[in-house]
């Protein structure tokens, strides 16, 4: 996606505000690094989050909009006819690139955050006794300090900006101060280097028994063809 608009100097995406795949300390490590990196042009790149009470996305619209031109195809049969479908979605100048992902445009980043970083300073607790007060009074329990964790659910703005190796956030759309994220680990952050990511090299494939299923239900139904993309579709026996 990034490549797509390496020339742009400033990316502003929105997303939902969906913790496990939105907001993770890998995908922050890896933002850190592209920003940094020589394969784009941008000077900021900032990840803006839903919140309850956003109802509209635009990708609704363009979903909308597949589902009609799938209607309009009658049969997807295929990929190749899927593709065909969302390229021919929508036309003019805002026309659809589709862009067909292979294993090897797939990477494993690491998470190279920092735990201590992330869980903030240790607590001190305050004991407090008092030979003064009753035996039922509950004068003995613990008072933490403010707690300084790192909580990415409060997190509204997301910003990397190059040159730095901190992120930069905001806990309120219309607050006008960014707080900083230091939270890489100490070695990354002074080498100002990144594990390189491995590619994946084979693809996932789909369960042997799903597919044993579409082989005797649903290809036979379909024009020879199309049946070749189902026949030669990788197969793994791992859910």
């Amino acid at each position: 996606f990034f490549l797509q608009f390496r020339d742009m100097k400033r990316i502003i995406i929105w997303l939902d505000n969906c913790a496990a795949q939105n907001k993770n300390w890998t995908l922050l490590t890896f933002l850190v690094s592209c920003i940094n990196s020589g394969f784009i042009q941008a000077e900021t790149i900032t990840f803006c989050y839903f919140e309850p009470g956003h109802t509209f996305m635009s990708s609704d619209t363009f979903h909308h909009l597949i589902e009609l031109s799938m209607k309009g195809q009658k049969f997807v049969y295929d990929f190749e006819d899927m593709k065909k479908a969302v390229a021919l979605s929508r036309k003019g100048t805002n026309a659809v690139v589709v862009k067909e992902m292979r294993p090897e445009d797939f990477f494993k980043f690491t998470d190279e955050s920092s735990v201590s970083k992330r869980n903030g300073p240790s607590k001190k607790i305050n004991k407090k006794r008092s030979k003064s007060k009753s035996p039922n009074h509950d004068d003995g329990g613990e008072t933490p300090e403010d707690d300084k964790r790192i909580k990415l659910k409060d997190i509204v703005q997301l910003e990397a900006r190059r040159g730095s190796y901190d992120l930069f956030y905001k806990e309120d759309h219309e607050s006008e101060n960014w707080k900083t994220l230091d939270f890489l680990k100490t070695n990354v952050k002074t080498s100002k280097t990144f594990p390189q990511p491995p590619k994946k090299t084979d693809p996932r494939g789909i369960s042997s028994a799903i597919k044993k299923d579409i082989m005797k239900t649903l290809v036979p139904l379909m024009p020879e063809g199309r049946r070749i993309f189902w026949r030669e579709l990788p197969e793994t026996e791992t859910e």
